[in-house]
This record gives structure tokens, C-alpha cells and sequence, in this order.
């Protein structure tokens, strides 16, 4: 009896191991089914919030333009000869009267020459015979013939003057000019292109194309230009507009200006055109930043309050948008004025989840 066999003993150690396996196992259970009854504690989510307002807005449609300069010319020679000067840059910059290019006028100034000196001739004998005329000694004739011959010979003057201003090419407006491929001594036949000069001004033209349901648009309306390589958008005006449709495409030019101090647009340069297609009414703006976007629709959380009246609950509302200005879009249906929408932190939302937000924030917004 003293000598207690070791199975015994690992016996009585499993079977009480068991027991108290079994003890801590019910009482667990019995936790458990205490707490299935309780709901866990619900948390609101800290967002920002505003209140939907209201803003002039007018629909707009987009169009693609070309840039076209105020001053463009093509340079041509009306006359033939051989370059003796040319003062052309290729690129560069000209000014209003600068002499581009010099054709022979050796011919022609000799001519001059002979011409001024009939007319001195003329203008002498033409002063003779006034003073004879008034003395009587020669006749009405006499005079009348040498007065003409005055204006015979300014007449020559002229036209050989004409000739050598017509192989003389100026620049009629301060420009900046093309790229040529011209050298002194180069032979040029009557009315070969020179250059291309374009007009260097503070302001440019846009002309675009829209269809003719838009015909009646306000001819002094705002437009906006947008050059494809860049994000910056520049406000135009409405000066013109074509007075008929282009037959084949039913569709209509406009004409807008735009400042180009910066010379940021290029004339041929394409660029996008937002050209309103109404007159403004109210309509409700929101918050760019509190739009959310499935593949299906738009979308933002309003928040109604809570049962604890202390809260809000967030609701998943759909909506339509019209165009974004700064840093606000407008919304053509599904909102309210004065509804209370997230406009920070929607992204950590799900429909009717509890959510808090900050009342000075909120206030501040709505205020602004």
C-alpha cells in the first residue's frame, strides 16, 4: 500500500486535469452567452462638414480653337531683282519701318537722278515765263505749256520714287518674323514670298466652331481658353461672330480675345474653349473636395442627426454635377439649400455610420 504504482498515480493526474478542463470550459461558455446580448459600443468618425450654398452659374460646352494673331502679313516683292541688303532675322524681332530688304535700284536711282534734273529745268522755265507773262511779253500759252511741264516732270519724279519704294521692303508693323533662307546677292522674280511677319500685340484671337442650336450666345460673353500643354486657363470675351454656318458641318465660328501680354500662345496653336450656352441663373455649389465617385455615379454623404441628437448619421446620396469653378463644383440635382454634407473625410464613410464633426470648422465654411 505504501508503494503506490506509478499508473495510479498518472491516473488520479489525468482525471483531475480533466475536471478542471471541464470546469474552466463551462464557465467561459457561460460568459460568452451573458455577452451575446449586449451591442459593443458605437464610435462616431471625426469629419469636416458644410452646408450647401448657392452660386450665378451658366451651363457651358467645350470646343476646340485655333489661335489667331490680330496682325499677320506675308511679305512678297511686287517687283524683280537681286538682293544688295537684306536686314531680316530669322525668328527675330522687327520694328514698324525697318528696312528688311533691299532689291537693285541702281537703274532706278540713276533715273531719279535724270528726272529731278528735268524738273529743276521745268521748274526754271516755268518762273521765266511767269515772270514774262506778267510783263506781257509772252503769251497764256506760252505759260500755261511751261506749268504743265512742271507737273510732267513731279510726275516722273514720282514714279521712278515708286519704283525704288516698291524694291525697298519695309516692315509695316513691329512683328516677329519667320525663318527664310535668303543671302545678299540672291535673285528674286516678281512677287516670290519673302516672310511671314506676325503682329506683335498685347491681345490675340481664339476662333471656334459651335453648333447652330448655340448660334444666339451673347456676343460680349466670357469664355475660357485652356492651351492643351498647359493647366493654366486664361479668360476671354466674345468679340465676334461669323454671320453664317458653315454649310457642311451646321455649325457657326466665334471669335474670342484673350490678353496675351506673356505671348504664351503661339497663332495655329489649338487650345480647348468653355463658351457658356445660356445666361447665368443660381444654381448650388459644393465642395469639390466632398464629392466621392464610383463607377456607376457621383455621390456625397449628408448627415442627418442622430437619435442621441448629439450625432449624425452619414446617408449616401447621389447627385449630378454641372462645372467645377476653383474649388467648387456645382450640382444640378440631388441636394438641397442648407443641406449638411461632409466635405473632408468622406472616404471613411459608409452609409448610416455615426459621425461627429468639428461646429467652429463647420460654421466657419458654411460662413465663407
Amino acid at each position: 500500500m505504501k508503494n503506490t504504482s506509478p499508473l495510479l498515480r498518472w491516473s488520479i493526474t489525468v482525471f483531475t486535469c480533466g475536471i478542471l478542463a471541464t470546469a474552466l470550459f463551462y464557465i467561459n461558455q457561460k460568459q460568452s452567452n451573458a455577452s451575446v446580448g449586449q451591442t459593443p459600443p458605437e464610435f462616431p468618425e471625426m469629419v469636416e462638414a458644410i452646408k450647401v450654398s448657392s452660386t450665378l452659374w451658366s451651363p457651358k460646352t467645350k470646343a476646340l480653337g485655333e489661335v489667331v494673331a490680330l496682325r499677320t502679313i506675308t511679305l512678297r516683292n511686287e517687283l524683280e531683282g537681286s538682293i544688295i541688303s537684306l536686314n531680316l532675322p530669322s525668328g527675330g524681332q522687327v520694328s514698324a519701318g525697318q528696312t528688311l530688304v533691299q532689291l537693285d535700284v541702281s537703274e532706278e536711282q540713276a533715273r531719279l537722278v535724270n528726272a529731278k534734273a528735268a524738273l529743276e529745268l521745268a521748274e526754271i522755265e516755268l518762273r521765266r515765263n511767269k515772270k514774262l507773262y506778267q510783263q506781257k511779253i509772252v503769251s497764256q500759252d506760252n505759260y500755261d505749256k511751261a506749268r504743265i511741264q512742271v507737273t510732267i516732270k513731279q510726275a516722273e519724279v514720282q514714279a521712278v520714287t515708286s519704283l525704288i519704294n516698291k524694291k525697298t521692303i519695309k516692315a509695316p508693323f513691329d512683328a516677329i518674323t519667320g525663318l527664310h533662307t535668303l543671302e545678299v546677292g540672291q535673285y528674286l522674280s516678281a512677287n516670290s514670298e519673302i516672310n511671314t511677319l506676325v503682329g506683335i500685340d498685347e491681345k490675340i484671337w481664339v476662333d471656334f466652331k459651335l453648333p447652330q442650336q448655340y448660334a444666339n450666345i451673347n456676343k460680349h460673353s466670357d469664355v475660357l481658353i485652356q492651351a492643351p500643354y498647359s493647366e493654366q486657363t486664361i479668360k476671354g470675351k466674345i468679340v465676334a461672330q461669323n454671320t453664317l454656318l458653315n454649310k457642311a458641318a451646321r455649325s457657326l465660328t466665334f471669335r474670342a480675345q484673350i490678353e496675351n501680354n506673356k505671348q504664351l500662345f503661339k497663332p495655329g496653336t489649338v487650345v480647348s474653349v468653355l463658351a457658356p450656352t445660356s445666361e447665368p441663373t443660381e444654381a448650388l455649389k459644393i465642395p469639390t473636395s466632398a464629392i466621392m465617385r464610383d463607377q456607376f455615379t457621383n455621390y456625397v454623404y449628408v448627415l442627418t442627426p442622430a437619435k442621441d441628437n448629439k450625432n449624425y448619421r452619414a446617408k449616401r446620396q447621389e447627385i449630378d454635377l454641372g462645372d467645377e469653378h476653383g474649388e467648387n463644383t456645382v450640382v444640378l440635382s440631388g441636394l438641397a439649400m442648407n443641406d449638411l454634407i461632409v466635405s473632408i473625410g468622406a472616404f471613411k464613410l459608409r452609409p448610416d455610420m455615426l459621425v461627429t464633426f468639428t461646429p467652429q470648422a463647420t460654421l466657419e465654411q458654411a460662413a465663407n
